[in-house]
């Protein structure tokens, strides 16, 4: 009975001779015409021809360069598990369609659905340990450099030469190895610790704000809302101070006592319809956790509804409709 993933080469070469056998095509004539030649892989092959042969550089096992019977010897049937040669440029181009947004997916070259193509970087199992898993056809490791990524990797090996990528699909970058070596596999576990979070900084040093609504004048105006059975009302006004800031000025009032409290804030855009609150200074002011407080609008199309602010106290779970 089925309970846990085994990595099994023999399991690529079933699939891949599978295609011959539904489609009455060569594996390698087939990948040629539906991978390769859509991707435009052009140093990409199966069959070492002399001129091919110059293109390719001798196989090591440390410093030891072994012979080319051993590092070209033919794969024939097994082709579909190792047997084709490739460069870290072509290898760039089959990462190059999982670096790519939903509407560039469409797009795709291969004409896969772009659901088939996210789904691929999807977990299928995880190990015990939590940190390594499985996906089809990607291995999975948790890695925590940086911010911490789920990356999917790829590698294989063959006597001489080595080849790799690590795909972080969060920050749209990738990392490709190739050599003429068999140690070089680890190589981007290593590469990835020193960049990544390098990438990181970059990103942020020349990442730009993004801009605010265009329709902020649209959240200007009062609100009410009504607690307690209607035992006390919360009135807001909500101002335009700039094109990514309002003021908040509510005032609460008890039937029962007619006392009115009053509380200012600023509300500075942060991203969609949330507002980021803080205190203006010297204002009077409700309870605010530093950093995690919003205001949040709800719209319908170009109305807007109402609002609420998350974790602010008293006015947490209060809902202010627009009059």
């Amino acid at each position: 009975m089925y309970q846990y993933p085994i990595y099994a080469d023999v399991a690529f070469e079933i699939i891949g001779r599978a295609i011959e056998e539904i489609t009455g095509v060569a594996y390698e004539d087939w990948i040629q015409k539906y991978v390769f030649g859509p991707l435009n892989m052009t140093n990409t092959f199966f069959n070492l021809t002399p001129d091919r042969a110059k293109q390719v550089p001798p196989g090591y096992a440390g410093s030891v360069a072994l012979p080319n019977w051993l590092t070209h010897y033919p794969m024939n049937w097994a082709n579909p598990t190792g047997g084709a040669y490739t460069s870290t440029r072509d290898i760039a181009k089959f990462v190059s369609l999982w670096l790519t947004n939903y509407e560039e997916r469409m797009q795709n070259p291969l004409g896969m659905q772009p659901q088939t193509l996210n789904e691929m970087m999807l977990p299928v199992f995880w190990n015990a340990d939590g940190l390594t898993g499985y996906g089809s056809p990607f291995e999975l490791y948790l890695l925590n450099y940086g911010s911490g990524y789920l990356v999917k990797t790829k590698a294989g090996m063959q006597p001489g030469y080595a080849s790799s990528f690590h795909i972080y699909e969060e920050i749209d970058t990738a990392l490709v190895y190739t050599g003429n070596s068999v140690n070089g596999v680890g190589y981007l576990f290593s590469a990835g610790y020193s960049l990544i979070p390098a990438f990181e900084r970059v990103l942020q040093d020349f990442a730009q704000p993004p801009a605010a609504p265009s329709n902020i004048s649209s959240f200007v105006g009062n609100y009410l809302a009504s607690i307690w059975m209607g035992s006390i009302y919360f009135s807001a006004n909500i101002t335009l101070m700039s094109e990514s800031m309002l003021f908040v000025n509510i005032s609460s009032s008890m039937i029962a006592t007619s006392t009115v409290n009053m509380f200012a804030l600023n509300a500075t855009w942060f991203s969609g319809n949330d507002f980021l609150l803080n205190s203006p200074s010297g204002a009077s002011t409700c309870m605010l956790q530093s950093g995690n407080d919003l205001l949040s609008f709800q719209t319908k199309g170009d109305t807007v509804l109402s609002f609420s602010m998350q974790s602010t106290e008293p006015f947490y779970g209060t809902t202010f409709y627009k009059k």
